[in-house]
């Protein structure tokens, strides 16, 4: 995430994403999914530790992107770093805005400049593995391994977002001889196409995981239903289920294939 020097409580047109100036000093926030957020100090060009000077300022930091048009999981995602800073809950600052999933906006519309059509192969052997990006642009053959519990290939050891390692049930032959085809050492995927939506397929792999998995819902116990809230209301999946294709997926929380990966079965 890139850092710009504004102001946050100055002219509205130069104010940040994420740096809140104070007399103090800058404080810094870069908020990642795998390390906690890395806040720093700096006045008189001299980097230092900011302690809890900037406390009284958060709420109106926050105010200032509610008052900018900043989306909701901004706004949560800058509370909860501060959060984790001040060894506090969010609930001690202003409260920001609800999400709701009828806002998400990623992987709702087709992408364009890029051709399904062209790209067919790359298509579809996304949505037999559900890896993300970064793991299709470093997949090797290594990673395939056969299971003969569940008479399955799978891609085993590469690690996802959190370092968690990723166990992906692949689930079309096309793309287990892809792989078997690839020379020991070289890149699945050299030139993986960089306009292609990704989490749609990965979308797509969700569900047919889930599909695969699924009971009749009519025929388990209400403890294992989840019962969807919000826009969804009145959609029930089998907790069994979902929780196979959250592994899949390299997600730990059912909860997040419920809004983000589900979305088109409700």
């Amino acid at each position: 995430m890139r850092l710009e020097k504004r102001s946050v409580l100055g002219n509205q047109s130069t104010a940040p994403n994420n740096m809140m100036e104070f007399q103090a000093g800058f404080i810094h926030i870069t908020p990642s999914r795998t390390t906690s957020p890395s806040v720093v100090g700096l006045q008189n060009g001299r980097r230092r530790s900011l302690g809890f000077q900037a406390r009284p300022h958060v709420d109106a930091y926050l105010q200032h992107h509610i008052d900018n048009g900043y989306s909701a999981s901004t706004q949560k995602t800058i509370a909860s770093a501060l959060a984790k800073l001040y060894d506090c809950s969010t609930k001690d600052f202003i409260p920001t805005q609800t999400r709701h999933r009828a806002n998400i906006t990623k992987s709702r519309k087709s992408k364009a400049k890029f051709s399904e059509a062209c790209n067919q192969d790359f298509v579809d052997f996304c949505r037999a593995t559900g890896l993300r990006r970064d793991s299709i642009a470093n997949l090797k053959p290594e990673k395939l391994h056969y299971n003969k519990s569940t008479n399955q290939h799978m891609i085993v050891g590469m690690k996802g977002k959190g370092g968690r390692l990723i166990e992906a049930p692949i689930l079309c032959d096309k793309a287990v001889e892809r792989i078997k085809n690839t020379p020991a050492g070289q890149l699945v995927w050299p030139k993986a196409p960089s306009r292609a939506d990704i989490h749609s397929y990965r979308a797509d792999y969700c569900k047919r995981i889930y599909e695969m998995h699924a009971r009749p819902i009519d025929q388990i116990p209400k403890s294992e239903r989840y019962y969807c809230r919000s826009d969804l209301k009145g959609v029930v999946y089998d907790k069994r289920a979902m929780a196979v294709a959250s592994r899949a997926l390299g997600h730990n929380r059912i909860s997040v294939i419920a809004g983000h990966y589900l979305h088109s079965m409700g």
